[in-house]
């Protein structure tokens, strides 16, 4: 697989603890020059166009070329679209023609970006986060949308009910462990 994150520190976190290809870039819809600063909780980025005299001048790219130059397959598995704002500015313009996303998850997404998405086939399942995650499934998804709903339904139920056991100490959603 193909990780993408644009914070540096997270990049070197993720190329520790993953097998995939972990890519540092910056995706947006264009390719420009823009200012990208992080919070202090490094979890919101700020892209802000310029002129390229800041210290946090960063190049941006877009999915596709990303996917070009990795020489992505044309129909991937699962696509996890938590772009901190970009998502819409990512996807408008994304030729679908050329790659298909069978299972996709996108942080609260636009009406703008969800009618892009119905257009292309894609089937919405389910709010599956705390963060207004939104799974979809492509028409061409295998064993038909439907099945594949309930089954996503299924294992989203079992996993929050894994987050909510205090056993192992392990407790991260709204409500409390008792």
């Amino acid at each position: 697989g193909l990780c993408i994150e644009g914070n540096h520190a997270l990049v070197q976190m993720l190329t520790r603890r993953r097998k995939c290809t972990v890519v540092e870039a910056i995706v947006t819809d264009s390719e420009r020059s823009v200012d990208f600063s992080i919070t202090r909780d490094s979890t919101v980025a700020q892209l802000t166009s310029t002129d390229c005299s800041s210290a946090g001048c960063r190049r941006t790219t877009t999915l596709a070329a990303l996917l070009e130059l990795h020489q992505a397959p044309p129909t991937i598995d699962y696509l996890s679209l938590d772009a901190e704002g970009q998502e819409a500015n990512i996807m408008l313009g994304f030729p679908f023609e050329r790659w298909m996303f069978l299972t996709l998850t996108a942080e609260r997404p636009s009406p703008a970006l969800r009618a892009v998405l119905l257009r292309q086939g894609y089937t919405y399942a389910f709010n599956h986060g705390w963060f207004g995650d939104e799974l979809w499934l492509h028409a061409s998804f295998p064993g038909g949308v439907e099945r594949g709903i309930a089954v996503a339904k299924r294992e989203n139920e079992q996993w929050k009910r894994a987050m909510r056991s205090p056993r192992d100490g392990l407790c991260i959603v709204e409500d409390p462990c008792t």
